[in-house]
């Protein structure tokens, strides 16, 4: 039968807390929380998982419905099992990001769903900012006559969409190495890690796949 044991990864960097309630819980160095999760239920996915266009818009929904942005949306393979890869933001009060990650491993009868939470602290902004400001000397993001940022928001797979939190230009993956300990650097390190690595029990492999069926079911 499937379970947490079913699903192991390197977990170097992280500290074992235990299951919980169900869940496999590690801690990051950072302080930042990481769970392993089983659901004994055929999953809630109305996307063709073959389509990448397709789950990106499923999620994409629920992601700005819910209030918060996307980052990345994608979709590959894990040891032969199809897996979606999603990383969101959600915006905290008074101020701050919370980057939400997670590897969903899609089964007919079943999933497994890695996910890892990173929040910003203390001084929070100071990317977005320094990165602003650079775009803004170089021209590739401008004030109109307002005084308004053009260019400087824009969902990755929708530009049109008038969502309240939208990924901005600083949480490129290419900034990432010029700030290390951001919580959306940290959040992709460990998800690469973590996808390289993973490895399904072979009974696990064995069971029937997700197959995308039109009525959502």
């Amino acid at each position: 039968m499937p379970s947490l044991e079913s699903i192991t990864f390197d977990t170097t960097g992280l500290s074992l807390q235990g299951d919980k309630n169900g869940v496999r819980v590690w801690h990051a160095a950072s302080g930042d929380g990481l769970g392993l999760y089983y659901f004994p239920l055929p999953p809630d996915i109305s996307a063709d998982t073959n389509s990448l266009s397709s789950v990106r818009l499923f999620y994409g929904k629920h992601v700005t419905a819910a209030g918060a942005g996307v980052i990345s949306i994608d979709t590959s393979a894990i040891d032969e099992c199809i897996f979606i890869k999603m990383i969101i933001k959600i915006p905290q009060q008074p101020s701050g990001v919370i980057y939400l990650g997670s590897l969903t491993l899609p089964f007919r009868d079943f999933s497994f769903v890695i996910k890892m939470q990173c929040s910003e602290r203390g001084f929070t902004g100071f990317r977005d900012a320094l990165i602003m400001d650079e775009l803004l000397k170089t021209g590739e993001v401008t004030r109109d006559n307002s005084g308004k940022i053009v260019g400087w928001l824009q969902d990755p797979y929708d530009p049109t969409t008038s969502a309240n939190c939208v990924m901005n230009k600083s949480e490129s993956d290419k900034y990432d190495v010029r700030f290390p300990e951001h919580p959306l650097s940290i959040l992709r390190r460990t998800l690469r890690q973590i996808e390289g690595s993973i490895r399904i029990s072979e009974e696990v492999k064995q069971k029937p796949k997700f197959a995308f069926a039109k009525n959502g079911g």
